[in-house]
């Protein structure tokens, strides 16, 4: 469920009254800023895609929160990143595992190829 418009908090900080909005509210998986990036792809029809193909860091909040889309759609999501750690794979709740869940597909890419192989997919 969305929650827009965010939720604003007024706390006390040395004296002075502070308002912090809640982005990070809006959504367990589309809060704060990616959840404006996305919001075109978020209200997109299902029929308009089949497969979307992003690529960038193994714990990205954007990489969790395009596959979320994904799964939502009924879309492919093809994710390229750098050959991941054991420490990743082995946190389950963490936004690779997650995702993957979501059903993610990764493209692990070795670190000395990331560069070319993301620039390839431009040209595709």
């Amino acid at each position: 469920m969305i929650k827009l418009p965010s939720v604003v908090e007024t706390i006390a900080f040395r004296g002075r009254e502070i308002h912090v909005k809640r982005d990070d509210l809006i959504h367990p998986y589309l809060s704060g800023n990616k959840f404006r990036k996305l919001h075109v792809l978020y209200h997109t029809p299902a029929t308009r895609y089949k497969k979307v193909v992003s690529y960038g860091g193994s714990q990205s909040n954007a990489m969790l929160s395009i596959a979320y889309i994904c799964h939502k759609k009924g879309w492919e999501f093809e994710y390229y990143t750098r050959t991941l750690n054991l420490h990743v794979n082995s946190q389950v709740h963490s936004n690779f595992n997650t995702a993957r869940s979501l059903g993610m597909r990764v493209m692990e890419i070795s670190h000395g190829a990331y560069a070319a192989e993301v620039s390839a997919l431009f040209a595709s």
